[in-house]
C-alpha cells in the first residue's frame, strides 16, 4: 500500500494544508518534529502569526538525519540490534 498525500492529487488547489511526521516513519514519537505544507501565502501567513516554533536543536538533527540516511530503514534493510541480559 502506498500512501499518497491529497495535495498530490490535487497541485492546483493552493488551500490544503498537508501535515506529516517522520515520528511514525521512523519511530522518533519522542522528537516532536513535523513537516506542514501550506502553498497558499496569505495562510501561511497567518500560520506563521499563530504558531508557537519549538525548536530543538536535538530533534533538527535526527529529522535530518532521518530523512538523508534512512533509505535503508525504510526499505526493511536497516540493522536492528537486539541486546539481551548475561
Amino acid at each position: 500500500m502506498v500512501h499518497t498525500p491529497l495535495a498530490k492529487l490535487y497541485p492546483e488547489y493552493d488551500k490544503l494544508i498537508t501535515c506529516m511526521a517522520p515520528s511514525k516513519t521512523f519511530n522518533m514519537a519522542g522528537f516532536m518534529m513535523s513537516n506542514i505544507i501550506i502553498p497558499n501565502s496569505d495562510l501561511r501567513s497567518i500560520w506563521k502569526e499563530r504558531h508557537y516554533n519549538f525548536d530543538n536543536p536535538l530533534s533538527i538533527a535526527a529529522t535530518q538525519a532521518a530523512y538523508a540516511y534512512g533509505a535503508d530503514w525504510l526499505s526493511g534493510k536497516g540493522i536492528l540490534f537486539f541486546f539481551t541480559a548475561p
